[in-house]
């Protein structure tokens, strides 16, 4: 009979020590006053690769919570470039707001 793999990493096999998993980081939007909700689930296509429905609930969550995680648990570093990329990727077109060049508001945490 074949010899079951233990469930448990190496380094706690060989130490007894914990190893405890990396819960990794999380990407926020913030609600504001600059975007419109078209541009917002056009944003969130674009860059995380959802449905426009996937994108309409997490605009929504925003709107009525005034935040929203939007993306992990990953990377730091991937948590930083999809943070930058979402609060970069332009003004608002359909907004009636006079033309700035604001972005989303974002943020990333440690989940």
């Amino acid at each position: 009979m074949p010899e079951k793999e233990s469930p448990l990493p190496l380094l706690e096999q060989e130490t007894g020590a914990e190893v405890k998993p990396q819960r990794g980081w999380v990407v926020v939007v913030y609600n504001d006053d600059h975007h419109t909700f078209i541009y917002v689930i056009m944003v969130f296509c674009a860059i995380l690769q959802v449905s426009a429905e996937d994108a309409n609930r997490l605009a929504t969550t925003i709107h009525t919570k005034g935040e929203a995680v939007v993306a992990g648990p990953m990377s730091k570093y991937e948590a930083v470039e999809i943070s930058q990329k979402i609060a970069s990727f332009g003004p608002d077109p359909f907004s009636m707001k006079p033309t700035t060049n604001i972005g989303l508001k974002t943020s990333i945490k440690e989940a």
